[in-house]
C-alpha cells in the first residue's frame, strides 16, 4: 500500500512514458532479461593507462537491466543524476557501459550490442 503523502510525490506521467516507450516494448517481447546482472571480467591494463604494456585487472560491476532480443544484447544503466544536459550524462558513464560491453562481449560471445542510459531525471533513454 502507499500512503496518501507518498502518494502525491509519485510522478505518473514519468511512469507513463517509461512503461510506453519503444524500448521498454523491446524487453517486454526480450528472449531473456536479466536485472541487477552481477558482470566480472578482466581488461588489458593498458585499457586504463596506455604506457602499460602487458597485465590485466579484474573488473567488475553490475549492469541495471539486461536483455536479449533479437539476437542484440541491450545493456540499460538507470541514471538519478540531477543533470539538464544529456552530454553530461554520457560523459559520466560512457566509460562503465563500454566496460559493461567488453563484458558481455566475454561472457555470451555478443556480436551485437547496443547500451543505453535511462535518465529518470530527464525522464529518457539515451542510445550511447
Amino acid at each position: 500500500k502507499i500512503s496518501k503523502e507518498d502518494l502525491k510525490l509519485i510522478k505518473k506521467e514519468k511512469i507513463f512514458s517509461y512503461l510506453t516507450s519503444p524500448l521498454y516494448d523491446e524487453v517486454i517481447n526480450a528472449d531473456k532479461v536479466y536485472k541487477e546482472y552481477q558482470v566480472n571480467f578482466k581488461i588489458p591494463s593498458s585499457y586504463y593507462d596506455k604506457t602499460l604494456k602487458s597485465g590485466n585487472i579484474l573488473t567488475s560491476g553490475v549492469i541495471d537491466l539486461l536483455f536479449l532480443s533479437s539476437n542484440c544484447y541491450y545493456i540499460v544503466d538507470y541514471k538519478t543524476d540531477d543533470v539538464e544536459d544529456i552530454n553530461e550524462l554520457v560523459n559520466r558513464y560512457k566509460v562503465q557501459l563500454d566496460l559493461y560491453e567488453i563484458a558481455i562481449k566475454e561472457k555470451f560471445n555478443a556480436k551485437s550490442i547496443r547500451k543505453f542510459i535511462y535518465s529518470i531525471k530527464l525522464n529518457k533513454f539515451i542510445e550511447l
